[in-house]
């Protein structure tokens, strides 16, 4: 369940997309989009991924689409969603710089569940709430966001199956999943409401050599697998709010480079507070300095999951990470005193590199600024994208941005796949 949090968290901060990595010279892939029976699919969200590209683009009214900058040589996976429609996958898409490909994706009909999620004590209906199904054999995962009034309705990437239809972390209240929903193509099933109860409170402090903690995490894990998390004020003071049943918790806290003992028994009552759940940090000894930053655009808009590698001059050292939704990176162990080349990288954008000299017990600074892949470094592809008349499913009321961030989140619960091994 941790390893769940993680991924929705990374994916629904994950700001538009994913963002890119390093590269020689780009292509294009363009198309167009239809469904079977051959009408063209407007404003489908079509995106070409790859470890050292990335680029999207979205259909027109004659469901033509062309992405055109971030795509170095090499081979892309073409991913094609649309609401109403079965998500699309087109494997091992051949790009070559200043070249066109053409892939014409073809869409069939989604099924879809609808619903309404509540307030279990007030059956006051809850808005802005993540609902996602997943199928039982998990290849088809599906996700929207409550209305106004706590209606659902989950209209992409439904065949017909079976699903559990999961509330994710609803703010103020406990998570819940209904399970054996039979889907159609083609058609909504209706009815599928959630009545939730409110969540518990862990409240306390973090402390570190008797000083207020900021940013430390405090995780409570019940031993259902239910779970909260939280993060320190300027003043150490945390409360857990979200996602705690009834029952008994174990509770961490943790900060970069330190340690605290966890607490366990701590009981839990949906609707109450338990308080001075308190933590003392202790830092660890270290023969590691630090690196840290941002990794921005030139827009300065943050990169998320930007690859860092630190390669150490003299020792020969080598580690690395990955941005968060913010941009910000930490490498804090593995770094011994050495002059490290650092250097960010990203799908769709040119590398960057910096000398960094590091001291034992000490922080050092690398920001970086990433440049998008010009066109004239880029491949080409484009075509059209047709599918099945007329889905008989509502307009999807969201935009599609965030129909794209929900199913990758809902993917990466499905899945709960761990990240490949990271390059070197």
């Amino acid at each position: 369940m941790k390893t769940i949090m993680l991924l929705v968290l990374t994916s629904l901060a994950l700001p538009f997309f994913m963002l890119s990595v390093w590269v020689p010279p780009n292509k294009t892939v363009s198309g167009t989009v239809y469904a079977s029976s051959g009408v063209p699919v407007q404003n489908a969200l079509v995106t070409a991924t790859s470890d050292i590209g990335f680029g999207t683009a979205t259909t027109d009214v004659n469901g033509h689409y062309s992405i055109t900058s971030g795509l170095p040589a090499g081979n892309y996976t073409l991913t094609v969603l649309s609401n109403g429609y079965l998500q699309v996958t087109v494997e091992n898409v051949t790009v070559t710089v200043g070249g066109t490909t053409t892939e014409n994706p073809y869409l069939h009909y989604s099924g879809g569940i609808s619903g309404r999620i509540t307030d279990a004590s007030t059956h006051i209906g809850l808005i802005n709430v993540a609902v996602t199904a997943v199928s039982s054999d998990g290849k088809h995962v599906g996700a929207a966001l409550t209305d106004i009034l706590g209606n659902y309705t989950i209209t992409t990437n439904l065949a017909t199956g079976t699903y559990n239809v999961s509330v994710l972390f609803p703010k103020g209240h406990v998570s819940k999943t209904l399970g054996s929903i039979s889907v159609t193509e083609g058609t909504i099933t209706t009815g599928h409401d959630m009545a939730l109860e409110h969540s518990g409170t862990i409240s306390g402090t973090v402390t570190m050599s008797s000083n207020p903690l900021a940013n430390a995490t405090v995780i409570a894990v019940s031993t259902s697998m239910a779970m909260g998390t939280a993060t320190t004020d300027a003043s150490g003071h945390y409360s857990i709010t979200d996602g705690l049943a009834t029952g008994t918790y174990i509770v961490s806290a943790t900060y970069s480079g330190g340690f605290a003992m966890p607490q366990t028994g701590v009981s839990v009552v949906e609707g109450q507070e338990t308080s001075n759940i308190n933590f003392t940090i202790t830092l660890l000894p270290t023969t590691s300095g630090t690196i840290t930053g941002k990794v921005m655009d030139t827009g300065n808009a943050p990169i998320a999951n930007a690859l860092v590698t630190a390669e150490g001059q003299a020792t020969f050292s080598s580690e690395d990470t990955y941005t968060d939704t913010s941009g910000n990176y930490i490498i804090s162990t593995g770094l011994p005193t050495d002059t490290y080349n650092v250097t960010a990288s990203a799908p769709g954008y040119t590398p960057s590199s910096q000398n960094v000299a590091v001291i034992v017990n000490t922080v050092s600074q690398a920001d970086f600024t990433l440049t998008k892949i010009p066109p004239g470094q880029s491949g080409t592809i484009s075509g059209t994208v047709m599918g099945d008349a007329n889905p008989p499913v509502p307009e999807f009321q969201s935009p599609l941005i965030t129909l794209f961030v929900l199913t990758l989140a809902a993917v990466a619960i499905a899945k709960s796949s761990s990240r490949k091994p990271k390059p070197r």
